[in-house]
């Protein structure tokens, strides 16, 4: 049976938790519909969504220069880092070889091969 302190400390533990799902996505929309507001009072032609395709017209643009001028930096210095921790470095570079054998251009499985226990 299920004491009323335990229970209080259930249901605020529940609220807590819809909190961190609820004020994250909140915030999300109001500023969506700001930036869309001050979007489209920028724009002098009435051209319904137009708004809307500017926002993610320029969030398309951040996300190349993003992945192509912000992103490579990044990445070489967290390999950096990784490739010093010794047991680390072990985890990430089977890891980052089978990613590379699997998912990218270069194929590391040329030769079938068959393997007797």
């Amino acid at each position: 049976m299920m004491t009323a302190r335990r229970f209080g400390k259930l249901l605020l533990s529940y609220f807590f938790r819809g909190l961190l799902l609820t004020v994250p996505l909140t915030i999300l929309i109001y500023v969506l519909a700001t930036v869309l507001h001050r979007l489209d009072s920028l724009i002098p032609y009435d051209f319904p969504g137009l708004g809307i395709l500017t926002l993610l017209v320029g969030v398309t643009l951040i996300g190349y220069f993003g992945s192509t001028f912000l992103y490579q930096p990044i990445a070489d210095f967290g390999h950096e880092v990784l490739q010093r921790i010794p047991f680390l470095k072990t985890i990430y570079s089977a890891l980052t070889d089978m990613m590379e054998a699997l998912v990218s251009s270069k194929k590391k499985f040329d030769q079938p091969v068959l393997v007797r226990m």
